[in-house]
C-alpha cells in the first residue's frame, strides 16, 4: 500500500523539476530559447511577406494577361464566325455576366446571337425520369429522323431541342413546322416546363453553344448525392446538341471534378463534343467563338483550356466564309444586278 511517504517524495520531485526549469529558463537557457524563438518568428515573417509578393505578382500577371487577351479579342476573332446566327441554351445558374461577355465575343466574331433558352431542373430531376419519358415519347413524332430503338429519353430530348432551335425549310430562314411544335411541348407548362424561352426573340440558328454554371464545393461537405445523374444528363444535352445543326459546343469550367466540362471529359461516350473551360476570364471567353468555328468546319472535337480533363488551348483557324445566298428562281442576280453581261439592255 502506498504511504504518505511516496507521496511526499513524489511531490517533492516535481517540485524540484520546476525549480531546475524556472532556473535554468531564467539563467543560461534562456538567452538561447529567447534567440530561437525570435528566429523563428523573423523567419515566417519573411515567408509571409516573400508569398504574398508572389501572390501579388501572380495576380498583377494575370490581369495583364485578360487586358491584353480582351484587348486582341477583335483582331483573333475578326470574321471566325462570318454571318453565322448562334443561340445559346442556359443550363441552371449560367452566369448572365458571363453569357452577356460570350454574346460580345461572339458579335465580334461576326455572328449573331438570335435567341437564348434556359434548361430547368426538370430536365435533370432524377425523381422526374418518368415524366420526362413521357414528353420524349411525343417529341419522337416530330423529329427528322425517328429515334432508334436503342435512344435513350435524354438523347431523344437533347435532339429535339437541337431541331426546335436550329432545323429551317430549304431555301429559307424560317423554322420548320415541327421545330415549333418541338420547341411548343419542351416549353409547355409553367413549373414543369423543361425549356424556358429567355430571349424575347428566338429565331432559327446556324449552331449552339450550351452555358453551365461553376461546382462551388462546399468544404468538408460530400457531393450532393444527385451530381452525377445530373451532370450525365447535362453531357447527354451536349452531345445531342452536337449532332444538330452545324455544330455545338459545351462551355463552361473545369476547375473540380463536379464540373459539367469536367464530366464531360470523363465521360468516353461524349468524345465527339467539343468544351472549353474557363470562360469567366478573357481567355476562355475568346475561345469559345475559335472553339465553334472550328466544330462548325468540321474539325476533330477537342478539349480546350487549362482545367481538368484539358486536351488543347488554341483551336485551329476553321476558315469559314460567308454563306452563299442563292438568286430567287435564277431571275435576280446577287447585288440586284441584270444577268448577261452585266451591260444596260
Amino acid at each position: 500500500m502506498i504511504d504518505f511517504r511516496y507521496h511526499l517524495v513524489s511531490l517533492i520531485s516535481v517540485f524540484l523539476a520546476l525549480a531546475v526549469g524556472i532556473v535554468l529558463g531564467a539563467g543560461p537557457l534562456r538567452d538561447t530559447i529567447g534567440d530561437q524563438l525570435t528566429g523563428q518568428v523573423e523567419q515566417l515573417r519573411e515567408e509571409k511577406e516573400s508569398l504574398r509578393a508572389d501572390l501579388e505578382r501572380s495576380q498583377a500577371d494575370l490581369v495583364a494577361r485578360d487586358a491584353f487577351v480582351t484587348g486582341a479579342a477583335p483582331q483573333l476573332l475578326e470574321d471566325t464566325l462570318p454571318e453565322r446566327d448562334v443561340a445559346l441554351v442556359l443550363l441552371p445558374g449560367a452566369e448572365a455576366d458571363v453569357v452577356e461577355a460570350l454574346t460580345q465575343n461572339l458579335e465580334l466574331a461576326g455572328a449573331s446571337v438570335v435567341g437564348r433558352v434556359e434548361v430547368t431542373t426538370m430536365w435533370s430531376d432524377p425523381s422526374q425520369r418518368a415524366y420526362r419519358s413521357q414528353i420524349a415519347a411525343n417529341l419522337s413524332a416530330y423529329l427528322a429522323e425517328s429515334p432508334g430503338d436503342d435512344a435513350t429519353t435524354e438523347q431523344i430530348l437533347g435532339e429535339a431541342l437541337g431541331e426546335a432551335l436550329t432545323a429551317t425549310e430549304t431555301d429559307t430562314d424560317e423554322p420548320t413546322a415541327n421545330a415549333g411544335e418541338l420547341l411548343a411541348l419542351l416549353t409547355a407548362g409553367d413549373d414543369d416546363a423543361l425549356v424556358r424561352q429567355v430571349s424575347e426573340d428566338l429565331a432559327p440558328a446556324d449552331a449552339t453553344i450550351v452555358v453551365s454554371a461553376p461546382y462551388l464545393p462546399v468544404p468538408d461537405e460530400a457531393p450532393p448525392s444527385d451530381l452525377e445523374d445530373t451532370n450525365a444528363a447535362w453531357v447527354a444535352l451536349a452531345s445531342a446538341l452536337a449532332q444538330t445543326g452545324e455544330g455545338s459546343i459545351l462551355a463552361g469550367y473545369a476547375t473540380n471534378d463536379g464540373d459539367v466540362v469536367a464530366a464531360l471529359r470523363a465521360d468516353p461516350a461524349a468524345a465527339t463534343t467539343t468544351s472549353v473551360d474557363g470562360i469567366d476570364v478573357a481567355p476562355g471567353l475568346v475561345t469559345a467563338p475559335l472553339a465553334l468555328a472550328s466544330a462548325m468546319a468540321g474539325n476533330e472535337a477537342a478539349q480546350y483550356g487549362s482545367g481538368i480533363g484539358a486536351t488543347e488551348v488554341m483551336p485551329p483557324d476553321a476558315g469559314l466564309e460567308p454563306p452563299v445566298v442563292e438568286p430567287d428562281d435564277g431571275s435576280a442576280e446577287p447585288d440586284g444586278e441584270p444577268g448577261g453581261d452585266g451591260e444596260d439592255a
